[in-house]
């Protein structure tokens, strides 16, 4: 019957489906695995955007401590040996190759730039220990040694002069020659022409300005050593000492120990006077503090001027003179000669057309 069959299928339902129990039961783990994928998803968002906003650390740069590759500054230092300063004891650079450049009075212009490396002398790296090595300054807490007096050096002097020759030589000869024989009794006959042009030789030499090259190679003596306990002024023992201003204006310095002047930082416009006096004698200002004053007026901020890429001359090359023309070759020369020959019956010789040995036909005496 049909109904039978439903409640067949409704039963045989109800048996594969499980029991009320089972029905009965939410599915956690399908819901559990569900919120762990959304806020797995959350999380991941809000890290994106944290690393969007804040960068890492390695990224955060940090101030740059001045002196930098872009700084110029100026310092003024000075020697003071028993109460006097001492001019010669901070030799004048030779060249602006190195980032520490002494300038007459002492006065050390600082700008790294200069340098091969810059980093040395970036920041911290200014000190006054690594411009001491530079100039030859030895600095301790019982001595100082600076470099010996300059003595007069040789000359050397190059000259160099570059000379230039150059040699033209034109010549042109032409020659034709033209004969015509004929076999018949009158000939003409053609003499060969010849003509010929010809320009010498010219050699013309140039010479280049000399050029002349003095080089002054410094020469220093030997180095001056004041030690404590040897080296006395005017009897008294003497001592280092070493006094630093803040700047050219500031009345009163504040002496360091010698053992830690070398970590003394530059400063722009700073003043340093390094000295081996009697105890109690008051160490005198550097001699350039006129000149480190009006560079803080003329340059406040201590920027380095931008550097420039120098050209090279264009070379000249020296012309050659323009050949005179050719000489024009003489006319041709032409000789013509007839030959005599026999009287025809007409009582009148043959004729002969000029360079063909052809006879011309004769004209009639009949009407």
């Amino acid at each position: 019957m049909p109904g039978d069959n439903f409640s067949r299928r409704v039963a045989r339902a109800a048996a594969v489906g499980g029991g009320r129990t089972y029905r009965s039961q939410a599915p956690r783990g399908w819901f559990a695995l569900l919120l762990a994928i959304c806020l797995g998803g959350v999380a991941l968002v809000a890290y994106s955007s944290y690393q969007r906003t804040v960068p890492p650390p390695a990224a955060v740069k940090k101030p740059q401590v001045p002196p930098t590759l872009s700084s110029q500054w100026e310092v003024a230092l000075a020697v003071d040996i028993c109460g006097k300063v001492v001019a010669n004891a901070l030799p004048t650079s030779p060249a602006s190759v190195s980032a520490y450049l002494t300038l007459p009075n002492g006065v050390v212009n600082l700008e790294p730039q200069r340098a091969v490396k810059p980093t040395q002398y970036e920041g911290k790296n200014a000190t006054l220990a690594t411009y001491l090595a530079a100039e030859g300054i030895t600095l301790g807490s019982k001595s100082l040694t600076i470099p010996g007096k300059p003595v007069t050096s040789p000359t050397t002097t190059s000259t160099s002069t570059t000379t230039s020759t150059s040699t033209t030589t034109s010549t042109s000869t032409m020659t034709s020659t033209s004969t015509t024989t004929s076999t018949s009794t009158t000939s003409t006959t053609l003499a060969g022409s010849t003509s010929s042009s010809s320009t010498g030789s010219t050699t013309t030499t140039t010479p280049s300005p000399s050029s002349t090259t003095t080089t002054t190679v410094p020469k220093l003596g030997p180095n001056r050593a004041y030690v404590a306990g040897t080296y006395r002024c005017a009897g008294q023992p003497g001592e280092v000492q070493v006094e630093v201003w803040s700047s050219p204006s500031a009345s009163k310095g504040v002496l360091v120990a010698p053992g830690k002047a070398g970590a003394i930082r530059f400063r722009n416009g700073q003043l340093i006077t390094l000295g081996f006096v009697a105890k109690g004698t008051t160490l005198a200002k550097p001699p350039g503090a006129h000149a480190v004053e009006q560079f803080l007026v003329s340059n406040p901020l201590g920027q380095a001027p931008t550097p420039t890429v120098p050209t090279s001359p264009t070379p000249t090359v020296p012309t050659s003179p323009t050949p005179p023309p050719p000489v024009s070759a003489p006319s041709s020369t032409s000789t013509t000669t007839r030959s005599s020959s026999p009287t025809s019956s007409s009582g009148s010789p043959p004729t002969t057309a000029a360079g063909t040995g052809a006879t011309a036909p004769k004209k009639s005496s009949k009407p």
